[in-house]
């Protein structure tokens, strides 16, 4: 990872930098792009990095993606041949708002052809402190959402970003936020942290309602990679010629009956205090 910051290679890595989770509106920018210093200034920050998954500068993590024990009961999970991916990779927890991918576009062209992996480089967990994932339970049964603010940008439920102004985007962001959390406070909907050990995977379903617990020791990173795995791409062609021949690679192992053998299990935590912040 120092390498990387160093020495980033050209058009392998963008980077977006954050105040207190909130990565709607944030710029985007090339890390090769920014001189050292301002690399510098921008790492001591919260960040996040879009890694371009078919640039040779990042195979370790495409070896991650590529893993049949993770691929295949991905694939098994949206019913079918992943034909499109992307890789996002964290530092320091986020403590972003609960929010569902499908919220920026991430979803595919049909509901459930699109399942996220995050995995775990550090031990993470509220007693720790460095802002582990946090989900609603059951969230993904909601249904979609889409407040009139928002009308015309629904697929089907809301996506702020095809509003064609930011004062539209905020509102109906807020609104989005404000209609989902109701109804999971109206359907007694549980907040639960994920306790990881690094080394640990979590895939969660496309509209599961998901977030960064609060971060109480900021001396603590929280590494971890996030991969969204994508049935039924709207455009295909957004990964390029090269991300589409990643993609249709084999598992280098058989997936066999892998997947339907698969049971998800995790270790999750409660703590009644983070529920209060969403009331």
């Amino acid at each position: 990872m120092d390498r990387l910051w160093s020495r980033p290679p050209a058009r392998a890595v963008q980077v977006e930098a954050t105040v207190k989770g909130d990565y709607d509106y944030s710029p985007i920018v090339d890390l090769a792009s920014l001189s050292p210093m301002k690399r510098r200034r921008l790492r001591k920050g919260n960040y996040r990095l879009y890694v371009n998954l078919s640039s040779p500068s990042v195979r370790a993590w495409t070896a991650l993606l590529l893993e049949p024990r993770v691929r295949c009961h991905a694939e098994a999970l949206i019913g079918g041949r992943a034909l499109k991916a992307t890789g996002l990779f964290f530092e320091w927890g986020t403590q972003q708002g609960l929010h569902a991918d499908t919220w920026y576009g991430l979803g595919g062209s049909r509901p459930g052809k699109m399942i996220g992996a995050w995995f775990a480089l550090d031990d993470t967990a509220p007693t720790i402190g460095n802002g582990p994932l946090m989900y609603l339970q059951r969230s993904h049964r909601l249904g979609p959402s889409c407040p009139e603010s928002c009308r015309g940008a629904c697929r089907p439920s809301c996506m702020p970003g095809l509003l064609l102004n930011t004062i539209a985007q905020r509102k109906a962001s807020r609104e989005l936020y404000e209609d989902v959390i109701w109804r999971a406070n109206h359907n007694n909907l549980s907040v639960h942290a994920i306790c990881a050990k690094a080394g640990d995977v979590v895939l969660w379903h496309e509209s599961l309602l998901h977030g960064g617990w609060d971060i109480r020791s900021w001396n603590r990173t929280r590494r971890s990679l996030v991969f969204h795995f994508n049935a039924a791409p709207v455009e295909s062609g957004e990964m390029g010629r090269s991300g589409r021949a990643l993609m249709r690679r084999p598992p280098r192992a058989r997936c066999g009956q892998r997947g339907r053998r698969w049971t998800p299990a995790h270790a999750s935590c409660w703590d009644p205090w983070q529920f209060e912040m969403l009331t």
